[in-house]
């Protein structure tokens, strides 16, 4: 984003002159910074969907081969629902085309950060949350059927349910991190040069480049 820190640095020294900034190179910087963007986003997905689709038939192997409890097989939904909310959640492609204005570039981008803003901040509801679920459920399940063991069995499964909601809570708060570290300042940085735009007297000028 430092281009684009440079562009808005430009129209705020400018104060109530006039600044006439390339339209067309600011528009193409855009177009990259966004594919660079849905790039990493669609690495980070490609390596949850990984997981989860060798998670399931380990999970399925170990479960026959380890005559594991029904509770078990609970890790294969869950890994299919939170693979699924991925895939549907997946980014699109932009819609701004080579001839499209700034602020188009600008809301198409707007758009794709406040929608990974929200997977992020709702990551314990359809990612964290399922499979914590099945976890638990496995874990109460061994507690029980090894209850004759007495206070041994209470407390291996309260460090087991322990253990599960203290790796829960780091990585919520990791996603929390990048929603604050990352998304918002670049939220903020994409909305502040559309407003600096739409608000200022024509500071981008769509005159096209001179040929070289």
């Amino acid at each position: 984003m430092a281009e684009l820190e440079k562009y808005e640095a430009v129209w705020k020294t400018a104060g109530h002159g006039t600044v006439s900034v390339d339209a067309g190179a600011l528009a193409r910087h855009l177009k990259r910074n966004g594919e660079t963007f849905r790039i990493l986003v669609y690495l980070r997905d490609f390596r949850e969907l990984l997981a989860c689709f060798i998670l399931i038939p380990g999970i399925i192997f170990m479960g026959m081969h380890l005559e594991l409890p029904w509770s078990w097989y609970l890790g294969v939904p869950a890994s299919l629902w939170v693979a699924g909310y991925i895939l549907y959640n997946r980014p699109q492609r932009g819609s701004e085309t080579l001839a499209g204005s700034v602020v188009e570039c600008l809301d198409t981008s707007i758009q794709e950060v406040r929608h990974q803003i929200r997977l992020l901040r709702s990551v314990f509801w359809w990612y964290l949350l399922p499979l914590d679920l099945s976890c638990g459920a496995f874990f109460l399940h061994i507690g029980w059927e090894t209850r004759q063991l007495g206070w041994a069995a209470v407390l291996f499964t309260a460090l087991l349910m322990g253990l599960l909601l203290g790796v829960t809570w780091v990585v919520w708060k990791w996603n929390q991190f990048a929603v604050e570290r990352e998304l918002e300042p670049r939220l903020a940085e994409l909305e502040s040069i559309r407003n600096s735009i739409i608000n200022g007297d024509d500071p981008v000028s769509s005159a096209p480049e001179k040929a070289h």
